[in-house]
């Protein structure tokens, strides 16, 4: 869920949810752009988000936020 102090939310639950179809492993934000967090999921998938194109109203989602994905496939033999 997206929670900024800095500003009255007007979103509403929904909204203001980031939906994936597996589990988020971890979320960090961007020490210097406001705007960009990174999401690691259980695939082992890192994806670079922009909050701008991942919450609000369904018609401003874009491809769920993601700007860039990188995929970590380590095979163990």
């Amino acid at each position: 869920m997206l929670h900024d102090s800095r500003t009255e939310n007007r979103t509403t639950r929904a909204q203001s949810t980031l939906q994936n179809n597996i589990e988020f492993t971890d979320v960090k934000s961007h020490p210097v752009s406001e705007h960009l967090f990174a999401t690691s999921d259980a695939r082992g998938e890192v994806c670079l988000r922009d909050s701008r194109m991942a919450f609000g109203p369904l018609v401003n989602r874009t491809r769920e936020g993601i700007v860039r994905v990188v995929s970590n496939v380590v095979i163990h033999c």
